[in-house]
């Protein structure tokens, strides 16, 4: 495998800044995934390092080596979209072996048959070999679509929201398998979805990208705890983190130039009712809200509850809708806040 460095690339599509001045190293054999939403330049930067497209500034770099003019078959990259792109009028065993037919590869024919076993061994595919990639159903295609990749042993994996397609049970089976694989192999592997479950269960590291930027890059822990911004602040987190002006925790002893506390729903405690928080808890930290409704998870319960004029979301143990009725007036109690100023940036203090 390979390490990837990019140095302030850049890419324009006429007025609009698709990635701007992004620079990121990745480590031989790490997981990196790109997160933000729709249009925030996480399939241009993919592409990017692919050779699919070519940047106005900067430089792309494979194990040291600078690929910035390199044509895509010069990089020794495979990849993965989000569609599946099977041959439809080929086998699954066809399907594998079409990459390894390039002249590129010098393989012989036992040699293809031995590098497609293993990787249909690899993603659980063994038993479809022989089956049409239409006879299958949308996780074995997707299986296919990575085995595909796999069997090229390229020195870098880009992977463009390859689940996104797939319903939620699918979608977590194939997030367990991708990390099983890519750890098997020791692959270095950048991803990219707007899917924070994904994000955080996968990564080594995350990169949170914004209108082309990236705002940050760390370890999912590091995101989730220590966010610089509100946007980064709200990419993960589900529920999403609770957003409020700081004057609505009265007697909260906030750094001056904060504006905005975010507080996670994990640090959100209702006091009384049973739950978590104990009624000796530091008063200045009270606040009251009403109960508008309780959202069922089966593990645990979502308790939406209204302060004044804003809607907050916090959790609740596994039976406490026997013991609440929406309307209940409550107590909560704010611990582990976050502060932000007026442009949305983090203040610490």
């Amino acid at each position: 495998m390979a390490n990837v460095t990019l140095r302030g690339v850049s890419k324009r599509f006429k007025n609009l800044v698709a990635v701007d001045d992004v620079s990121i190293d990745i480590a031989d054999g790490e997981f990196v995934v790109l997160l933000g939403p729709t249009g925030a330049g996480k399939t241009t930067t993919l592409r990017l390092v692919a050779g699919l497209e070519k940047p106005e500034a900067g430089s792309v770099l494979i194990d040291g080596k600078d690929v910035t003019g390199f044509a895509p078959s010069q990089r020794d990259v495979s990849f993965v979209f989000q569609q599946y792109s099977l041959y439809p009028h080929l086998s699954v065993r066809d399907n594998l072996a079409f990459p390894l037919k390039s002249p590129a590869h010098s393989l012989n024919a036992s040699q293809i048959k031995a590098r497609v076993e293993h990787v249909a061994e690899l993603v659980q595919i063994a038993h479809k070999l022989d089956n049409r990639s239409t006879a299958l159903s949308g996780g074995e295609m997707q299986r296919v679509a990575i085995g595909r990749a796999l069997v090229r042993d390229p020195a870098v994996f880009l992977m463009d929201e390859p689940l996104s397609s797939l319903d939620a049970k699918l979608r977590g089976d194939l997030r367990v398998e991708l990390k099983r694989i890519q750890k098997e192999l020791g692959a270095t592997l950048l991803y990219v979805t707007h899917d924070q479950i994904e994000a955080m269960t996968m990564a080594d590291r995350i990169g949170i990208l914004d209108e082309g930027r990236l705002v940050q890059l760390g370890t999912p822990r590091e995101i989730y705890e220590d966010p610089v911004n509100v946007h980064v602040a709200a990419r993960l987190g589900q529920p999403a983190i609770n957003l409020l002006p700081v004057s609505v925790m009265g007697g909260v002893s906030a750094p001056q130039s904060a504006s905005t506390m975010g507080i996670r729903t994990e640090h959100l405690d209702v006091i009384g009712q049973g739950t978590r928080a104990s009624d000796n808890d530091d008063a200045a930290m009270k606040v009251a809200a009403t109960l508008e409704r309780v959202e069922f998870l089966g593990d645990q319960n979502r308790l939406h509850l209204r302060m004044g004029d804003h809607r907050i979301v916090t959790l609740g143990d596994g039976d406490i809708e026997y013991r609440i009725q929406p309307g209940s007036e409550m107590t909560l109690r704010a611990r582990n806040a976050l502060y932000f100023d007026q442009n949305g940036e983090r203040v610490r203090g």
